[in-house]
C-alpha cells in the first residue's frame, strides 16, 4: 500500500459541477468547491485510518476503522451514517444522510488517485483526477 501517507492534489475534474448542482448549491458555493485545489491523504493509524482532504471551508480530518458504520458531520446541517472500506487499493466511502446517499470510490496508485462519485440525486457520474505531490 505505497499510496498510504502520500498526499495527492487535484488537476482535473469531469462532471464535478454537474454533482454539485445536483444539491441544489447556489453558484458561489459551488464555484468555490471547483476553484479548490484540494489535496487528498490516507494514512495508517494504529488499527484504524485517516483520511485527510480539503473543503472550501477547511480540512477535513475523518478517523474510521475499516468497514464500520459512524456518524459523520458532513456540514453544520448534516449528520450522515458512514462507512469506509479500504480493499487492496480502492476506498469506497457511503455516506447515508437519509433521502440522499453519496457513494465516492478512491482509486489509488503510486502517481495519481481517480474519485468516482455517484447519488442518488443526479443520473451522472463525476471523476475527479489527482496527482501525486
Amino acid at each position: 500500500m505505497e499510496f498510504l501517507g502520500k498526499t495527492y492534489i487535484r488537476v482535473r475534474d469531469e462532471n464535478y459541477k454537474e454533482f454539485l448542482e445536483s444539491f441544489g448549491l447556489s453558484d458561489e458555493r459551488v464555484k468555490s468547491f471547483i476553484s479548490l485545489n484540494q489535496t487528498q491523504s490516507l494514512q495508517k493509524d494504529g488499527d484504524g485510518y485517516v483520511l485527510i482532504y480539503d473543503k472550501p471551508d477547511g480540512q477535513t480530518v475523518i478517523k474510521f476503522k475499516n468497514g464500520v458504520e459512524f456518524e459523520e458531520e458532513v456540514n453544520p446541517n448534516s449528520i450522515s451514517k458512514t462507512t469506509l472500506t479500504l480493499d487492496g487499493n480502492v476506498l469506497t466511502h457511503i455516506q447515508n444522510l437519509g433521502t440522499v446517499i453519496i457513494n465516492i470510490k478512491r482509486e489509488f496508485s503510486a502517481d495519481q488517485l481517480v474519485m468516482t462519485i455517484t447519488t442518488n440525486l443526479w443520473d451522472g457520474t463525476a471523476r475527479r483526477y489527482f496527482k501525486r505531490m
